[in-house]
């Protein structure tokens, strides 16, 4: 069992690996749209890599084409 097997096990939604490009912006912050890479989403969340930094309290709005 690796460290994420116990998470992974927890889950309400199973996740689903993606790899794919999209764009993404903070809400309420600025009209900026931000490159990243979503690799994994689940109907409770997405895992979302790039350059930008979140608050906990944060929206963000993802443009998946």
């Amino acid at each position: 069992m690796t460290a994420t097997d116990g998470l992974e096990n927890k889950r309400k939604h199973p996740r689903h690996t993606v790899n794919k490009k999209i764009t993404a912006r903070v809400l309420g912050a600025s009209d900026d749209e931000i490159d990243a890479l979503l690799r994994d989403v689940s109907a409770g969340g997405a895992s979302v890599a790039g350059a930008f930094e979140l608050e906990n309290d944060d929206s963000i709005e993802l443009n998946i084409e």
